[in-house]
């Protein structure tokens, strides 16, 4: 029983199969292709022709790239130009030359640090005011400056008229100086404007010259000083011997005076050896002077040295006066004054 069940199915198989070749064959006798199931994801149409159905070019466009900002492509430092530590000679000089797009500035006789990072000029522009400002980025200063030249270069800056802003900080007069000049770009003329305490002139700059121009020294900004006493300048010696060490004699401070200038010697002071700067502050009440010394220590040594520290005071007004100098003693670990009467000639 159970053979002829197996024979008879093995029989309705091969029917079923004969029915299906026979379907197939009938199918491509009628010109119907039997074809295998495509994938999930059509295939690309193809066109014939090189314009695709609604003129709807085969090749996609592309966009013009937008041009490149302004910006400071390069700058640079001369580093320390002497072998000696110490400021520049000569004033802050700034100097501007434009050839196309492009904006060269050169800064020189700047004072800085003696080992800087790096000295940086970031750029901003607000319509037509182009604005540098160049510092200093220091890590670990030394107790020291020297004297740079510093240079920079701006590009792909758009043709018209600008106003150049350069800012910087002068260690030498420990303010915020900046300088100001009317450029032209994308002409070859250039325009020069006194601003900021710069000098110059209200004349245009021949374009023969190719936009150079002779430097124009940068005098810091000044209040009137016209019958105003001030401390003119003040320096030191820096420390006077070579072994380390307090002076070996006792302050003494000297007044002279010379017309209406009064010239400050304070000889054998002590003070750290690692100082920025020993500084003389000058206030006027009636008729006392009073002249106050004292060190600028940013990061101080452990030790100590001999100093002699000179001042001069310009514009006093003739009469007589009393002179109180006071200095902190690292001797004597106090503060210490002395006076003296002095007259002013008319």
């Amino acid at each position: 029983m159970k053979r002829i069940m197996a024979v008879t199915s093995l029989a309705v198989v091969c029917a079923l199969t004969m029915v299906v070749s026979y379907t197939v064959a009938a199918g491509s006798e009628s010109g119907v292709d039997i074809v295998p199931a495509k994938s999930a994801q059509p295939e690309q149409e193809v066109f014939p022709d090189s314009t695709p159905p609604n003129d709807v070019p085969s090749t996609p466009s592309t966009m013009a790239p937008l041009g490149d900002p302004p910006r400071v492509s390069e700058y640079a430092n001369s580093g320390c130009q002497r072998d000696v530590a110490g400021a520049c000679e000569e004033d802050d000089v700034i100097e501007f030359t434009v050839d196309g797009n492009t904006l060269h500035v050169l800064h020189s006789n700047a004072t800085y640090n003696c080992c800087p990072d790096d000295i940086v000029i970031s750029l901003s522009i607000e319509g037509d005011v182009i604005s540098l400002k160049e510092e200093e980025i220091l890590t670990l200063p030394c107790y020291c400056v020297c004297c740079y030249d510093v240079e920079a270069t701006v590009v792909d800056l758009a043709p018209g008229e600008y106003t150049v802003e350069f800012s910087w900080y002068d260690y030498e007069l420990y303010e915020e100086r900046w300088y100001s000049e009317d450029i032209v770009i994308g002409s070859g003329e250039r325009f020069l404007r006194d601003g900021g305490g710069g000098s110059g002139d209200d004349s245009a700059v021949s374009p023969d010259h190719g936009g150079a121009r002779t430097p124009v020294p940068i005098e810091p900004v000044a209040e009137d000083r016209d019958h105003t006493p001030h401390v003119d300048e003040y320096s030191n010696t820096g420390c006077r011997d070579d072994d380390l060490g307090p002076c070996d004699e006792d302050d003494v401070v000297e007044l002279t005076v010379d017309g209406t200038t009064l010239h400050v010697l304070h000889a054998n002071t002590t003070y750290n050896c690692c100082l920025d700067d020993i500084v003389i502050s000058l206030t006027v009440e009636g008729d006392v002077i009073t002249l106050t010394e004292e060190e600028i220590a940013t990061m101080p040594c452990w030790c100590i040295c001999c100093y002699d520290v000179e001042a001069t005071i310009v514009d006093l007004a003739p009469g007589e006066y009393t002179v109180e100098f006071c200095w902190y003693d690292y001797n004597l670990y106090e503060e210490r004054c002395v006076y003296e009467e002095i007259v002013i000639p008319s």
